[in-house]
């Protein structure tokens, strides 16, 4: 019985030393035999053809992704010496011809309620202004200022300024004179400027005067520096 014994144990360590084999790429070990994995997924290559194709991912409900692209435009101004501004430089060697003579304005005046109106060139620190100069005889509830900006045009509101004795305005035409005028407009035309001032019962009318900062008119001729 003892001989038994010996055999059965000697079959299991037969078993125990019996020695796997070594596999090389693209070959992997799978039980105790090699097999060919060319993509490299731990799978034996005949063994993935009975698994059937991957499964495809479907993307129907993925959220759409936008791109947005920006793009930098870089625009360039010119200022010509008459502090007019253009977008090529030749267009400052063109004259800018003054078109104040096409305007028709009113004249009249009613001295018993508007003592003085009066636009004079002025200077805003270096810059080309016209001062707006208004004295009423009679207090109003308001004032409004109205310009036209061409001579087939309507008036427009540009300011109320307060009820004061003396009313001073500034219209400049420059770049960065902001902060010493009430208002800015290009030098390429003439403008007309009139005051409203309003009575409880109606509204008197200024007479209409001109502001011309072309080159040719007193506002544009006017030395500041």
């Amino acid at each position: 019985m003892r001989w038994l014994w010996a055999l059965v144990f000697l079959v299991f360590l037969a078993a125990c030393a019996q020695e796997l084999p070594v596999c090389s790429e693209p070959y992997i070990l799978i039980d105790d035999r090699c097999c060919l994995d060319k993509d490299n997924s731990s799978i034996c290559d005949a063994d993935e053809g009975a698994l059937g194709a991957p499964e495809r991912l479907d993307c129907s409900l993925c959220p759409p992704q936008f791109v947005t692209q920006k793009e930098e435009v870089i625009v360039y101004r010119y200022v010509c010496a008459n502090e007019s501004v253009v977008d090529k430089p030749e267009k400052c060697a063109q004259v800018i011809a003054s078109n104040a003579g096409e305007f028709r304005l009113s004249k009249e005046q009613d001295a018993s309620f508007i003592e003085e109106f009066e636009v004079r060139p002025a200077c805003r620190g270096k810059f080309n202004a016209a001062e707006v100069l208004l004295q009423y005889a009679q207090r109003p509830l308001s004032i409004t200022l109205q310009l036209l900006d061409e001579p087939e045009g309507e008036w427009r509101d540009v300011a109320k300024p307060d009820v004061k004795a003396d009313i001073f305005y500034y219209i400049g035409f420059c770049l960065d004179c902001q902060n010493l005028i009430d208002l800015k407009l290009e030098s390429t035309s003439a403008y007309a400027i009139r005051a409203v001032l309003q009575y409880p019962d109606y509204k008197v009318y200024s007479r209409e005067l001109i502001i011309d900062p072309t080159p040719s008119g007193l506002i544009g001729k006017k030395v500041c520096s």
